[in-house]
């Protein structure tokens, strides 16, 4: 999202399909998914822990980010999550 940021260098670095990174882009502007905050989106690692879970939502969110981990329920939104990540990475 950043200005003169092309799609197909940011998906190379980050090793995602440019396809993938323009449907996130186009659900951003949308307001489909969540971006809390006007600067440019940065990419974070993650870590599944058991990656053949059939993915519902049957035990708690675990984020860790450093040295700090928070444990949330499992319907907690998205965007709540989102604005968790983005306060701890901000020192918040």
């Amino acid at each position: 999202m950043k200005p003169g940021a092309r799609v197909c260098d940011v998906a190379r670095r980050y090793g995602v399909k440019a396809q993938q990174l323009t449907t996130w882009r186009r659900l951003a502007r949308a307001g489909r998914i969540a971006l809390v905050t006007d600067e440019a989106a940065d990419f974070v690692s993650i870590e599944l822990s058991d990656p053949a879970a059939s993915g519902k939502n049957e035990g708690p969110v675990e984020i860790t980010i450093g040295k700090v981990s928070v444990r949330l329920d499992a319907d907690v939104s998205a965007v709540r999550i989102a604005e968790i990540v983005t306060a701890i990475e901000r020192g918040a």
